[in-house]
C-alpha cells in the first residue's frame, strides 16, 4: 500500500502540488500583484501615518531619489546588482518600485549600502542605517584594572561628534528605545544603559521638548552612577549645545576637558560653542542696534512734532 502510493506517479503530483511554501505578502498583497499596483492603490494599503505623507504629495528630493533608483537599475548589467544610489533621506519610505536597488543611506558619518528587499516595504530607510552605537564597556585584560579598561585613548574613540546629534532617529527607532525604558520603569528595574539609550535618543531629536528631557535624564545618571560621569558630561555639553543654552554647555565641556585635555571630540565641540556664543552676541547687538535706530527715529518723529506746534 505504502509502495504504490510511493511509485505512483499521480499520487506523487498530488502531494507535491499540497506542500505550502511561504510567500511574501505586504498587508494581504502578494509580492508580484504588489509590484503590479499604481501609486493610489499602493497608497490605500499603507499604514495611516505613509498614507497621509504620500496624500500631501511627494517632493523633489523623494522625486529624485526614485528616478536615480530607476536610472541605476536601467543601466545595471545583467544578473548584477544596481549601482549604489547615495542618499541623505533617512525618512524616505520605501515604496515596491524601489525593491532590488542598493541604496547608500546616510547615518551621520557614512553611507551605509543596503539592498531593499521586500520586507522593507512600508517602512523608513533610515531604520536600516541605525545613526547610533550604544555604548559598551568591556571587561579589563590581563594586568589592567577596570580603571585601565576605560582609558581615556579606548573611550575617546566612542564618543560622537557634535553633528550626530543633529542626526535625528526615526519615529519608530525612538518608540523602539521609548517602550524598553517604559517597560523597565514599570518593573520598577531601568538598567542604565537603557535610560542612556533612551537619553541619547531624545537628545538627538528635532524637537525641544524631547530634547529637555533627554537632557533631565542624562543629568540623573550623572548623578546616580559616578562610572558614567565621564560619558553624560560630554553628552549633556553636546545636548545643551543643540538647545543653544552655551553657557552650560561651555561649562560641562570643560569639566570633561580638564580630565582629558586631549579629546578630540570635546575640542571639536568646545570651538562650535565658541562660534555659538559669538553667533548669539552678533545677534544681540544687532537687536540691541535695531532697538536703538527704532528709539532715533520714534525721539526724531516727536522733536518733529513739537518743532510743528
Amino acid at each position: 500500500m505504502a509502495d504504490s502510493g510511493v511509485t505512483d506517479p499521480q499520487v506523487a503530483a498530488d502531494l507535491k502540488k499540497k506542500r505550502t511554501f511561504r510567500t511574501f505578502s505586504y498587508r494581504g498583497v502578494e509580492l508580484d500583484k504588489l509590484l503590479d499596483l499604481s501609486n493610489e492603490e499602493f497608497v490605500e494599503i499603507v499604514h495611516a501615518r505613509a498614507r497621509r505623507r504620500f496624500q500631501r504629495g511627494l517632493k523633489r528630493r523623494p522625486m529624485g531619489l526614485i528616478k536615480k533608483l530607476r536610472k541605476a537599475k536601467k543601466e545595471a548589467p545583467p544578473n548584477e546588482k544596481p549601482a549604489v544610489v547615495k542618499t541623505h533621506l533617512r525618512d524616505m519610505i520605501v515604496v515596491p518600485e524601489m525593491i532590488g536597488s542598493v541604496v547608500g543611506i546616510y547615518n551621520g558619518k557614512v553611507f551605509n549600502p543596503v539592498e531593499v528587499k521586500p520586507e522593507m516595504v512600508g517602512h523608513y530607510l533610515g531604520e536600516f542605517s541605525v545613526s547610533y552605537r550604544p555604548v559598551k564597556h568591556g571587561r579589563p585584560g590581563i594586568g589592567a584594572t577596570h580603571c585601565t579598561a576605560c582609558s581615556n585613548h579606548v573611550m575617546t574613540t566612542e564618543l560622537p561628534y557634535a553633528a550626530d546629534a543633529h542626526v535625528s532617529l526615526s519615529y519608530d527607532e525612538l518608540e523602539v528605545l521609548k517602550l524598553q525604558y517604559q517597560r523597565e520603569l514599570a518593573q520598577a528595574h531601568v538598567t542604565t544603559q537603557t535610560k542612556f539609550n533612551y537619553a541619547w535618543g531624545l537628545v538627538k531629536s528635532p524637537l525641544r521638548e524631547q530634547q529637555v528631557e533627554g537632557v533631565r535624564l542624562l543629568q540623573e545618571i550623572y548623578r546616580a552612577e559616578p562610572s558614567r560621569r565621564r560619558e553624560c558630561l560630554y553628552y549633556l555639553a553636546l545636548g545643551h549645545y543643540k538647545m543653544g543654552n552655551f553657557e552650560e554647555a561651555k561649562n560641562f565641556n570643560a569639566l570633561l576637558l580638564d580630565r582629558e585635555p586631549a579629546n578630540l571630540q570635546a575640542q571639536s565641540l568646545g570651538l562650535l560653542i565658541e562660534k555659538g556664543v559669538k553667533r548669539e552676541g552678533y545677534i544681540g547687538m544687532a537687536l540691541a542696534g535695531g532697538a536703538a535706530a527704532i528709539g532715533t527715529l520714534l525721539i526724531a518723529n516727536l522733536i518733529r512734532r513739537a518743532t510743528r506746534k
